[in-house]
């Protein structure tokens, strides 16, 4: 019996409301699921829902998209690109 090494990702969209994707988390959640993928970040009018989620789901973050071409727009990703990307450097800082 030939072995795969076949990943299984929980893909979701950053447009989606929280408690959507929390909702999704939890009926996917009897899964298997390795990782998770969050599309259309560009889309998105905040993405402070990425950690939210996150926060919530067993399966680390893998990547983002940010566009429609496949692969090109797919995001290699960090923790401090993440973070970046959540709360972008000029928010918060005191002038």
């Amino acid at each position: 019996k030939p072995e795969f090494n076949i990943k299984n990702s929980l893909v979701l969209s950053a447009v989606n409301r929280e408690a959507e994707l929390l909702d999704t988390i939890e009926q996917f959640s009897v899964l298997d699921i390795d990782n998770t993928v969050f599309t259309k970040i560009d889309e998105s009018s905040s993405l402070g829902v990425l950690l939210n989620t996150q926060l919530q789901n067993r399966a680390p973050l893998s990547c983002l998209t940010n566009g429609q071409r496949v692969p090109e727009d797919f995001l290699e990703i960090d923790r401090e690109t993440v973070s970046r990307l959540i709360i972008p450097p000029t928010e918060g800082s005191v002038s």
